[in-house]
């Protein structure tokens, strides 16, 4: 089997996946994702991208769509909340004509480049330029090391919002840092989505994340340059994260201990905004780029993303779509 993106949906553990986009460009993905019983998500990623094309450009046997990936991060979709109010009708009349729930913009955590720097803030005008607007579930990305904070942080979001959450990208930024952080950290934020009854569904974040400087190798769940697809340690580990043996060949003792350790017991009545107010706004912003601002790390500001040679998440995919329909 060559290494293509059906041949690594086939090796992942999952259930669901999107892309960014509001299609599947690639034939092989689509035959796997159908004959596979996996449920692909489009998403209008921003003011473009699908946009136009809406509803037609959706695939027939969708049940949801996504909003704008990130429209508070420069880098990302870049949307004010005024703007992404003025636009949202045309998602919810799509959702309506075909029948799908409908994600809100996924708004995340800014450290650097930002529209606005809380997810709250964005989402508060969001929702105060468009009243009445349909949105039947949040959706949102988050990045730490810290299984409390995202605790936290979905406390607020359900609290303050009243829906159900899909955590559509989730990692520990851990880039100088080793496997067995992120398989701590791992495990310990899937028992806690999973023990939450507002979370829908979630996402890891990557396949693949050697070229995302700020978050590491560490955090991909297939193995670099395995052909076939081949899970790496952390692919087996989400795979059955309750059970030590998902990593059968490892002779790492601090690895082993990441496995067996006891599981982290986290305070589940807290608040993110309460917590990490102080990395909002201009003190927040010089704090956020502190490098002995551990705090602000954990509560989700990165100062500084920059993927590959200066690329986002959203320009990659962006460069990809233009290709795919030359």
């Amino acid at each position: 089997m060559s290494k293509t993106v059906g041949a690594e949906l086939l090796t992942l553990p999952v259930e669901w996946w999107y892309n960014w986009g509001n299609y599947i460009p690639n034939a092989d993905a689509a035959n796997v994702t159908q004959e596979g019983g996996i449920d692909f998500v489009p998403m209008i990623y921003g003011n473009c991208c699908g946009l136009d094309q809406l509803p037609e450009g959706l695939p027939p046997n969708a049940t949801v769509l996504l909003g704008f990936n990130e429209p508070n991060h420069m880098e990302e979709s870049n949307l004010v909340p005024a703007a992404a109010a003025q636009l949202w009708p045309r998602l919810e009349a799509a959702a309506e004509k075909l029948g799908l729930r409908l994600g809100s913009p996924a708004a995340a955590v800014c450290g650097g480049n930002c529209v606005v720097r809380s997810p709250f803030d964005w989402w508060d005008q969001f929702f105060g330029n468009c009243t009445g607007c349909r949105v039947d579930f949040m959706a949102t990305h988050y990045y730490t090391c810290s299984p409390q904070y995202l605790q936290w942080y979905l406390n607020d979001i359900q609290d303050r919002y009243q829906r159900p959450i899909w955590l559509t990208e989730m990692a520990c930024p851990n880039e100088n840092g080793t496997l067995s952080r992120q398989v701590t950290f791992m495990r310990n934020a899937l028992k806690l989505l999973d023990e939450n009854e507002s979370v829908e569904r979630y996402a890891w974040f990557a396949p693949h994340t050697k070229d995302f400087g700020w978050i590491g190798p560490t955090a991909s769940l297939l193995l670099p340059d395995s052909d076939p697809p081949e899970l790496s340690a952390l692919g087996r580990v989400y795979e059955g994260y309750a059970q030590p043996e998902a990593v059968t060949n490892s002779t790492s003792a601090s690895l082993m201990s990441a496995l067996t350790q006891p599981l982290t017991v986290v305070d589940k009545a807290g608040s993110w905004l309460a917590a990490c107010g102080g990395c909002v706004g201009a003190a927040g912003a010089a704090a956020v780029e502190s490098v002995a601002s551990e705090h602000c790390r954990d509560c989700g500001f990165v100062a500084d993303r920059g993927v590959g040679a200066g690329m986002s998440v959203g320009q990659e995919y962006l460069r990809n779509y233009v290709s795919n329909l030359s």
